[in-house]
């Protein structure tokens, strides 16, 4: 399983996307912060059973700030992985 998180940021909030096979299985808008963080890993974690072996791409539109920071300092064991992708590194990643 693969699903890929796209993330339209702004100075206050996120508008995410987590998608599965070209399926858009939700859309929020989720605070910046640590707060939100917490937030999207509820929301993708729904869609991830705990024994199933899956990699979590993100693509956002930023290189900084507290998301970008955590998503690329977290490496999470299996059965998920993360990567990140922002608007300077192109997209889709890999």
């Amino acid at each position: 399983m693969r699903l890929c998180v796209g993330d339209d940021w702004a100075q206050d909030h996120h508008d995410v996307e987590v998608i599965d096979a070209g399926k858009v299985l939700a859309r929020r808008r989720l605070p910046e912060g640590v707060a939100g963080i917490g937030l999207l890993h509820e929301l993708i974690g729904r869609f991830v059973p705990a024994d199933a072996d899956a990699e979590v791409a993100v693509g956002i539109e930023t290189d900084r700030g507290p998301w970008v920071a955590h998503a690329r300092s977290t490496t999470h064991s299996a059965p998920r992985a993360w990567s990140i992708t922002t608007r300077s590194g192109g997209w889709p990643p890999g």
